[in-house]
């Protein structure tokens, strides 16, 4: 009886902020600053000084520190930051009582509700009770107390490294808040989440049991959303218990669209082992992973822990992120403890409230002479401005197009393109008093397209590994091998990545059966010893 009554006011909870528009802005997009706790423990309180120090040119630092002064006043901590470099520039220091370092879990949600007219900045506050810290549990309300900013509790139990928003409408967090909740049932978490966030979908995603984590199971140890429509998941060794399963869920994202309707594009980045040497193959292990990293404005911290990995991991960022400064952030003295760097730092979004959402255009595309750039300018402030930036091919300067209404999008058009062009544009968007950009960093990470050339087969066709045919238009493709030695494998992708079709066969040749689009593919055939890949065209 007392469940189904707590049942029914979590219900009632959830029908009363439905008509709220809430909105939170994923880690990728402008910000006001970012939140770290001071650890009193060196080796721990290194590391929050490296964040410090790359953060600060891009962002506001708040640091909480103990008010306490018999522990270690401000002047104490600040003169630690300045042993190690880091200046006062952007830093600031908040008194409150906490427990540990990982802010992540258990500082506040940082967002806008409706307020009248207006979009608000208020603080959602999640339970955080399991874990017997209560000066943890109750950072966002001292928070909240110290800025002066509403908040409003969110009646779960969860830990805020385990949500995880694309910026167009959709959540993703792991299983684990299932069992956090035992009384209440999946679809009722899961219209709470919605409901409280301003989501369209929310996402489970299952558990990685053997790979280390302890007992949080957060997806932020293995997925990173680094733009409203890419994101990037852990890789690890074909011989952990979790590869499987691992790689049903990278392929399980691929096949999920985002608000805007475009498919979520699976960047892979291997994991490092641990110190040893070794993986994680049971739940209490220690686990290493490039996923737990932070996007703050124009920077990227990514944890470092071995420099053979750690390359790997900054050309996979740099590659997917351009225009960002990627840096690498030690890591190892908090790994055992079951974090990195994400956990131990929380955003702060700005106090006023601006946003841009764009389905962007990249890579390659059907030719047209004129390209219409379209968005969704979302804000309580008078947007001035509003410019599509764009440069074609090896000029220099990027010349600008004023964007004009068309509710509810605003629409700019590039016009006297070429067949042989290629194109980097961004979106500005300027009040009074500040600018957003799309790609939020603006001109250094500008998205870039070009035009495909239309033609039924490359010319890699006929090299010697294999063929491709079409059968019947674009009913599929007929694949023969010539020295390859069975068994061997298909994968079918997309020019961006996205996997269409995975298959192993055991002849010679063989015929998958799709209904494809018309464009460009790419076809990977390889077995155990070789690997070859082509460019195939559907007309």
């Amino acid at each position: 009886m007392v469940k189904h009554f707590q049942i029914f006011l979590y219900l009632i909870l959830s029908l009363s902020i439905s008509s709220q528009t809430r909105i939170f802005p994923s880690e990728f997009e402008k910000q006001k600053g970012i939140v770290l706790t001071w650890d009193y423990t060196p080796q721990r309180d290194s590391v929050i000084s490296n964040m410090a120090g790359a953060v600060q040119n891009f962002a506001e630092v708040y640091i909480i520190y103990n008010p306490l002064t018999q522990i270690c006043d401000t002047s104490c901590i600040r003169t630690y930051l300045l042993s190690r470099g880091v200046g006062y520039s952007n830093i600031s220091f908040i008194p409150a009582f906490s427990e540990s370092l990982w802010i992540r879990h258990y500082g506040p949600l940082s967002g806008y509700r409706s307020n009248g007219d207006q979009m608000q900045h208020f603080f959602l506050d999640a339970q955080f009770s399991q874990y017997n810290r209560p000066n943890d549990d109750s950072i966002p309300l001292q928070l909240a107390h110290y800025w002066n900013i509403p908040v409003n509790p969110l009646a779960l139990e969860l830990e805020g490294s385990n949500i995880m928003l694309d910026g167009t409408g959709n959540g993703f967090g792991s299983k684990k808040i299932w069992q956090q909740n035992p009384t209440l049932s999946n679809s009722l978490i899961g219209s709470l989440l919605k409901n409280n966030l301003g989501l369209t979908e929310f996402y489970f995603i299952d558990i990685l049991e053997n790979s280390g984590g302890g007992i949080w199971m957060h997806v932020d140890m293995f997925m990173k959303i680094i733009d409203n429509q890419t994101i990037l998941v852990s890789k690890i060794p074909e011989y952990l218990p979790d590869y499987y399963l691992l790689e049903s869920i990278a392929y399980q994202l691929s096949q999920l669209q985002n608000q805007l309707g475009t498919n979520y594009q699976v960047i892979r980045i291997p994991a490092p082992p641990n110190e040893n040497g070794l993986y994680a193959t049971s739940l209490n292990d220690e686990m290493r992973t490039y996923t737990n990293s932070v996007i703050i404005n124009g920077t990227v911290l990514v944890p470092s822990y071995n420099p053979a990995f750690d390359s790997m991991a900054r050309r996979i960022y740099q590659e997917n992120m351009p225009g960002y400064e990627v840096q690498m952030i030690d890591a190892r003295t908090l790994t055992p403890s079951y974090g990195a760097l994400h956990s131990i730092s929380r955003e702060i979004t700005r106090d006023n409230f601006l946003r841009i959402k764009h389905k962007k255009i990249a890579g390659g595309q059907d030719y047209k002479p004129s390209i219409y750039i379209q968005c969704v300018v979302q804000g309580n402030i008078i947007a001035d401005s509003q410019f599509v930036y764009y440069k074609k091919n090896n000029e220099a300067d990027f010349s600008r197009i004023p964007m004009f209404s068309a509710c509810p999008y605003t629409i700019g058009q590039i016009n006297d393109l070429q067949p042989n062009d290629t194109v980097w544009y961004y979106i500005s968007v300027k009040s009074e008093t500040e600018e957003i950009c799309e790609p939020s960093i603006g001109k250094p990470g500008s998205h870039k397209f070009w035009f495909q050339q239309n033609v039924l087969v490359d010319d890699f066709q006929n090299e010697p590994e294999f063929e491709i045919f079409p059968i019947n238009g674009n009913h599929g493709i007929r694949i023969h091998t010539k020295n390859l030695q069975s068994p061997w494998n298909i994968e079918v992708v997309d020019l961006i990545g996205r996997p269409v079709f995975m298959g192993c066969f055991s002849t010679s040749s063989a015929e998958i059966p799709l209904q494809l689009a018309r464009a460009w593919y790419i076809v990977k055939v390889y077995n155990s010893h070789n690997f070859v890949s082509r460019k195939f065209f559907i007309q």
